[in-house]
Formats: structure tokens, C-alpha cells, sequence
């Protein structure tokens, strides 16, 4: 027994349906004559509004203040000893992340996927835990924790 074809079906709807992989005489199917167009164009226009003002903008004015003296004063700031220092704990901070994340997000992988526990769901509510707390929130959370005159800001 074999299914029987749907490509010329009409769409669920009024009896007026195209069918499927027809398109609208508009050309993609915007519903108004000529509105959606308008709107469509007034939309993108927002997104690009945004987009200039909260990205391109500010990235336009950071290169600009950091590179008024010219390239010659950046490459003098950058190849400083502290800036090289930043930069190298910057990379080892991330590798050490990198593998350590992956070494226990293997194996609460594992956990969760083949063992039922006792504590299954604390440990499922710590893995979601960072998806709900807010970056801002967690920043200063670690700096009120580990600052220094925090409580445990002497440790380190």
C-alpha cells in the first residue's frame, strides 16, 4: 500500500489555497497586498538601526579612541611586560577551563545518562544553574566571594 502523493494538495485553510511550492503573486506570500512589503522594509530598517547604534557604533569608537596615537603607540602597549602577562594567564585560564569543564561535563554526562541516583536532580539543577543566572549576577557574586576584603579574598 503506498501513501499517496501530497506536492499538489491545497494548503489547510480557505478554499482560495495555492498549492504547495506555488507562490503568492508578491512573490513570498506576505498576506496584505503591498503592506507587508512596507512593513517588512520598516522592520529591517529597525534591526539595522539597532544593529548601528548598540554594535557598530561603539566598536567604531573604541578602535578609533585606541588607535588615535596610530598602530605604533597600540604595538608599544600591547608588547608590554604586564600586557603579556595578562594575556598569558588570559590563555592559561582558558585552557585550564577548557579541559577541566570537559573532563566533569563528561562525566555528569555520563552520570545523569546511565545511573538513577539519589541527588540526580541537585545535580541536574547545578548544571542548568549557570543558563538561569544572570552573567552580572554571577560576576558579582565570585567578587563578593573571592574580592579583595571578601570573605574569601585573604585565601587567594
Amino acid at each position: 500500500m503506498s501513501l499517496p502523493s501530497v506536492e499538489n494538495r491545497p494548503l489547510v485553510g480557505d478554499g482560495d489555497a495555492k498549492p504547495l511550492g506555488e507562490e503568492s503573486p508578491g512573490g513570498r506570500g506576505t498576506g496584505a497586498e503591498g503592506g507587508g512589503r512596507l512593513l517588512h522594509a520598516a522592520l529591517i530598517a529597525v534591526v539595522v538601526g539597532f544593529l548601528s547604534a548598540f554594535l557598530i557604533l561603539p566598536l567604531v569608537l573604541v578602535f578609533s579612541e585606541a588607535l588615535r596615537h596610530g598602530w605604533r603607540a597600540y604595538a608599544t602597549a600591547i608588547t608590554e611586560p604586564e600586557a603579556l602577562a595578562a594575556v598569558r594567564l588570559t590563555l592559561l585560564a582558558t585552557v585550564a577551563a577548557l579541559v577541566l569543564n570537559t573532563v566533569f561535563g563528561l562525566f555528569a554526562a555520563w552520570c545523569l545518562g546511565k545511573h538513577r541516583f539519589r541527588g540526580r536532580n541537585i545535580l541536574v539543577s547545578l548544571i542548568d544553574l549557570p543558563f538561569a543566572v544572570s552573567p552580572v549576577v554571577a560576576g558579582l557574586l565570585l567578587v563578593m566571594l573571592f574580592g579583595r576584603h571578601a570573605w574569601l579574598g585573604g585565601m587567594f
